[in-house]
């Protein structure tokens, strides 16, 4: 999981599960003399933990700032070349030379288009959306996707400190970390569930796998989001927004299942030499 993702409760106990490893580690080295093959090995993942603790300290500490201020982080929605657009707040700047000394904002806008751009806006010119914090667990809303700046289905699966896990309705399994600004009610009856993967079953074998091509960068695409010339333009968007969910999604598994594979390999180290020890 993306570490930038995670809930601020999230955070807190990986810090806890890394400091507890890193105490561990030490217990085993001493007593190790520093020419000991053990000794070695487990000084280097003494020193990846170490930069592990170091990155979610530097995450917890930069979420408490945005607790404090109240202002950094937060969702907003602003009119920009002539269409409504959401964003977060980067900046604030209290003595704004540029507007006479008032409050402005340094957003950085959402949407496939200019996601990344930071634009200054007056305190005028900026509306805070409202932050939910009273959904339920199985609770139906809607989600703020940043990289194109729509609003997706989603269910409500857990509950945090500073916002939700939600699973995505529409784009089968996807589950991510919203802060409480980035969710928004709707009407129950408006709900619409389209599980994207009833749109793959036109392109599925007669075994019910779906044929998949693979892209130069190693995701599995399904055959029916190829983008085609004679595609309309809703289409060829339409298309482009589930292959970027199906790509994060790809890429999350790929990055968990890496960690999995580092701290089974860690846990046997560990093993080895609780068994070498008992020998000895």
């Amino acid at each position: 999981m993306n570490e930038l993702n995670e809930s601020y409760d999230d955070l807190v106990k990986r810090l806890h599960a890394n400091r507890t490893q890193l105490k561990y580690i030490d217990d085993n080295l001493t007593g190790l003399k520093e020419d000991d093959k053990n000794y070695s090995e487990l000084s280097e993942l003494k020193n990846d933990i170490l930069e592990v603790i170091s990155l979610l300290e530097d995450l917890i500490e930069h979420r408490e700032k945005e607790e404090k201020s109240g202002i950094i982080g937060r969702i907003v929605e602003v009119f920009y070349n002539g269409n409504k657009k959401y964003g977060k707040i980067i900046e604030y700047n209290s003595t704004d030379k540029d507007y006479d000394n008032s409050v402005s904002y340094n957003v950085l806008i959402f949407g496939a288009s200019n996601n990344g751009e930071m634009v200054k806006f007056k305190e005028c010119d900026v509306r805070f959306v409202p932050q939910i914090k009273d959904l339920k667990i199985g609770a139906k809303a809607q989600a703020l996707y940043e990289e194109d700046g729509n609003w997706y289905n989603c269910v409500v699966l857990d509950v945090k400190s500073d916002g939700y896990i939600v699973k995505y309705a529409d784009y089968g399994d996807d589950r991510e970390f919203v802060s409480f600004s980035k969710v928004r009610n709707i009407a129950q009856d408006k709900y619409k569930v389209n599980n994207i993967s009833k749109e793959f079953n036109k392109n599925n074998d007669f075994n019910g796998n779906i044929n998949t091509i693979t892209t130069p960068g190693g995701y599995k695409i399904p055959e029916n989001l190829i983008i085609k010339p004679t595609d309309s333009d809703q289409i060829k968007t339409d298309k482009k927004k589930k292959i970027s969910v199906i790509k994060k999604q790809q890429k999350n598994e790929i990055l968990e299942n890496q960690a999995k594979t580092k701290q089974i390999s860690w846990k046997n180290h560990i093993n080895k030499l609780q068994n070498k020890s008992k020998i000895t």
